[in-house]
């Protein structure tokens, strides 16, 4: 009489190899998912601001020309931002640096959102230039440190 051995569960040299491959390739798509969320997430903060260009004008007292010159100073922020970014993002952590980019842009937002609370005018320019240069500032480290960490993943 022959005795019937159940199946082997055991994983043979290939098998752990397609297992480590299949986690590698799991762990990255979760990343970039992740990482292209985030970056997408402050981008479309960046475009909110336009968007609001009406309400600010109507409620707020904003001339047309003044939230003119707040965009041109946000590009300008962002452009010379990206720059010091990506010479941080290079030389330091780009984790650590992305995260603190994204707080300092949702600080700068909730300043601007909260300003009228806070007792501050329509008529307070310098107050809204400083936190449109600091919102470009923090928004342009997110593509530098997006592209930083996701270049790890293929070298």
């Amino acid at each position: 009489m022959s005795t019937v051995h159940p199946p082997t569960t055991s994983c043979g040299p290939e098998d752990d190899k397609t297992r480590k491959e299949r986690d590698l390739w799991n762990e990255a798509s979760t990343n970039f998912l992740l990482t292209f969320l985030g970056h997408s997430a402050i981008h479309i903060a960046r475009k909110a601001f336009a968007a609001a260009h009406g309400e600010l004008e109507e409620n707020w007292g904003f001339s047309g020309g003044f939230l003119g010159i707040l965009d041109t100073l946000l590009m300008f922020a962002y452009g010379v931002g990206m720059i010091l970014n990506g010479y941080v993002a290079e030389r330091f952590d780009p984790v650590r640096h992305l995260v603190f980019a994204m707080f300092g842009a949702a600080f700068c937002v909730m300043l601007f959102a909260l300003s009228a609370a806070m007792g501050i005018s329509g008529g307070a320019y310098f107050w809204y230039v400083l936190l449109i240069i600091l919102f470009g500032l923090f928004q342009s480290a997110s593509l530098p440190c997006t592209v930083k960490i996701v270049s790890g993943w293929f070298q």
